[in-house]
């Protein structure tokens, strides 16, 4: 009987022995409590480094981003015409030439695609009795866009006299004629249109000797844009 009670005795004994000893290969609290620390402050440390600064962040964006473009330069359009007419006085030599320009078409009408009329009326007043003529009339026209920048020269007009020694453009006579700009292209945003008149003036009582003056003129037109199409 009493030798079964040291057997139990022994065997509680070694389970306890085996549970302490099992105890004995974890990590004690305080330990579990320091690596717990430290590794929260390594994933802190590794999260802060591998987060990009804003400042890095913001220099790369600058840098991808590309330069603003600059505006296109506009040209202030001068039309001659937007009050329906004009008038202008020359001079070629001892006379003075009153040119009077004009179009039957409304300006809001001049479009790139439309015939423009241009309608011009010259008369010559002179000291004197000496009979003035128009020899010739040369018209070269430039078309421009927006910017001012030539887009096209469109084909020389040239009105040469047909009877000698010229169209008879003393008051009260004149010289009329109408010049047709035709269809430009859609870009295009005026016409200038330059015209020389080439005078004889009689220098003697019969008429039989002339001296020749020239005298320029330049008129501006707007092109008034097409409208869009209706969608």
């Amino acid at each position: 009987m009493p030798q079964r009670v040291r057997t139990n005795r022994l065997a509680l004994t070694g389970a306890l022995a085996t549970a302490l000893l099992i105890s004995g290969c974890g990590t004690p609290p305080w330990e579990i409590e320091q690596e717990a620390s430290a590794s929260g402050s390594s994933s802190a440390s590794e999260s802060t480094s591998a987060s990009p600064s804003p400042s890095g962040t913001a220099s790369a964006s600058y840098a991808a981003s590309a330069p603003p473009s600059p505006a296109p330069t506009l040209a202030q359009i001068v039309n001659d015409l937007a009050t329906g007419s004009t008038q202008r006085v020359l001079t070629a030599g001892a006379a003075s030439l009153s040119a009077t320009y004009w179009s039957d078409l409304d300006m809001g009408s001049w479009t790139p695609d439309a015939s423009k009329p241009v309608s011009l009326s010259l008369i010559a007043t002179l000291d004197g009795e000496a009979p003035v003529y128009l020899s010739r009339l040369q018209v070269v026209s430039l078309v421009r866009d927006e910017s001012g920048a030539l887009l096209t020269q469109l084909p020389q007009i040239v009105d040469e006299s047909r009877v000698t020694p010229g169209y008879a453009i003393g008051d009260p006579f004149s010289y009329s004629t109408t010049i047709l700009v035709p269809p430009l292209d859609t870009a295009a945003r005026s016409v200038e249109l330059t015209l020389s008149y080439d005078v004889l003036i009689a220098t003697d009582a019969k008429g039989t000797a002339f001296a020749r003056q020239t005298a320029i003129d330049v008129i501006t037109v707007a092109i008034t844009p097409a409208a869009a199409p209706a969608s």
